[in-house]
């Protein structure tokens, strides 16, 4: 039994980057994943809490960071920067974190960026399923991808979560303009 799926599965469904991806072949989600995996197993909540800070504000720079770009080149090297920052929360002493050109990305990696876009769109409340950008190229799903990272971080949500009071869980939302 995969007891981290679900955690794994929300994390990545929102996380504020596309797949990345790697010299070895695999990309930057997957290789989030298994991190996410590995912090699980060494249940060090001292830990957590220290590599969830960081990555807060890793996420908040990044979304204004995607802003600022004006062409490929810096937005590709932005992305890859977060992606390369993100997982040395996890793991800060790993070495070789190598990416591969966008110009790199073949089919099956295309189709994961599709879904990605898709699930942002659907966490902003539009209605997608990933096809309608199939026909792009993976240098302009990049760049649609980074228009949804900016519509992401103009109105975001903080939630406080609070022990269950009468059998419910409570939250309550702060909103964040930026």
């Amino acid at each position: 039994m995969d007891s981290t799926r679900e955690i794994r599965a929300m994390i990545m469904a929102s996380f504020p980057s596309p797949p990345i991806p790697l010299s070895d072949g695999g990309n930057s989600h997957d290789m989030i994943a298994y991190l996410i995996d590995v912090a699980a197993r060494r249940q060090n909540p001292q830990e957590d809490m220290v590599r969830r800070e960081k990555q807060e504000s890793l996420c908040l720079d990044y979304c204004d960071d995607v802003g600022n770009c004006t062409d490929e080149t810096e937005l590709f090297n932005c992305m890859t920067r977060f992606n390369r920052e993100y997982m040395l929360t996890y793991c800060p002493i790993m070495h070789e974190i190598r990416f591969l050109p966008f110009d790199a990305i073949k089919p099956p990696l295309k189709k994961l960026l599709c879904s990605w876009i898709a699930a942002q769109k659907i966490l902003q409340g539009e209605d997608s399923r990933g096809e309608e950008f199939e026909h792009f190229s993976p240098l302009t799903l990049y760049f649609i991808a980074a228009e949804t990272i900016k519509n992401a971080k103009s109105v975001a949500y903080e939630k406080d979560w609070t022990p269950e009071q009468d059998g419910k869980l409570v939250t309550t939302e702060t909103e964040i303009t930026s």
